[in-house]
């Protein structure tokens, strides 16, 4: 039965998953959080390795936001082997390096509902010199790399459940320490991402109760979210919101948004993901990017 391995590395160390097997039949065989400071990180990558017998298991790395921008734009009109030019050229202002020292990437959205709308794309642009020794460093520990994957890919990777499971749409709202978004997907196809400058610790409550101020923000922007995925795709009403946040803000969250919002709110489930169902909110927050990354690995 075929495993796969995902891997994000962070300030303080790495963090990582192990599942088995193929299809929709996927495992979450093991999770961890390795803190150890930068300097140790390729010494206890390479033990794990070793102490799970996983060398050669093919892996991938969900790469954190920092690591790299990304951009909605026009897709050009170029073939499909002249595309990867025609992006250089049209994000090269949108940079602050060099293009040489760019890796850019591309993923198209759905089209449009309305005749003649400009197809829309996400172009990731990230330095090499950030991300060429992240990929070192899982090759160096002995995992078969397969690819760098963004984390809002990695999100999607979890989203991927057949459209007669999930026939409508589905809204995650991640609530992280270091990162949160908004994304819109539906059946494993990704229409929307948005990064919010809110934080879970903006959310802390005070006197017991979350600051009115950012769940309005939050609550906003997920509203302008749906009504842009319902206005620009051919795409029935959003069906759930799924809710990752530290286990301390999960009711006062979805007991605010689902006051102001008429869609139904709950904690995300993986439904890709046998196991993954038994972690706490606090866990998964560290943990979902190197799931969906896992995911993808097998």
């Amino acid at each position: 039965m075929r495993m796969g391995v995902g891997i994000s590395f962070n300030p303080q160390g790495f963090s990582f998953a192990v599942v088995r097997g193929a299809g929709e039949g996927v495992q979450l065989i093991t999770q961890g959080l390795v803190d150890c400071g930068p300097e140790a990180v390729a010494a206890e990558l390479a033990k794990l390795v070793r102490q799970l017998h996983l060398k050669g298991v093919p892996a991938v790395v969900a790469l954190e936001p920092d690591d790299y921008s990304l951009f909605q734009i026009e897709a050009p009109e170029a073939p499909a082997e002249e595309m990867p030019l025609a992006i250089r050229w049209r994000v090269k202002d949108m940079l602050d390096y060099h293009l040489d020292d760019a890796r850019l990437d591309y993923f198209l959205l759905p089209e449009g509902r309305r005749t003649g709308m400009p197809r829309m794309m996400y172009v990731v642009a990230a330095r090499a010199s950030e991300i060429n020794p992240l990929a070192d460093l899982v090759i160096d520990s002995g995992l078969d790399l397969l690819a760098l994957d963004i984390c809002e890919l990695s999100l999607r990777n979890l989203f991927t459940t057949a459209d007669k499971e999930l026939p409508a749409p589905q809204v995650l709202l991640f609530l992280g320490p270091r990162f949160s978004l908004i994304e819109i997907f539906r059946g494993g196809v990704l229409y929307l991402s948005r990064r919010i400058k809110l934080l879970s610790s903006d959310l802390a409550p005070s006197q017991g109760m979350i600051p009115s101020d950012p769940m309005e923000a939050i609550v906003l922007e997920i509203q302008r979210s749906m009504d842009y995925c319902e206005n620009q795709f051919n795409i029935p009403p959003v069906g759930r919101i799924n809710l990752v946040c530290p286990d301390a803000l999960r009711g006062g969250i979805a007991d605010y948004c689902e006051e102001n919002l008429t869609t139904p709110v709950g904690p995300l489930v993986p439904h890709q993901l046998e196991g993954a169902e038994a972690l706490s909110g606090d866990r998964m927050i560290q943990l979902l990017p190197v799931m969906g990354a896992a995911r993808r690995a097998i």
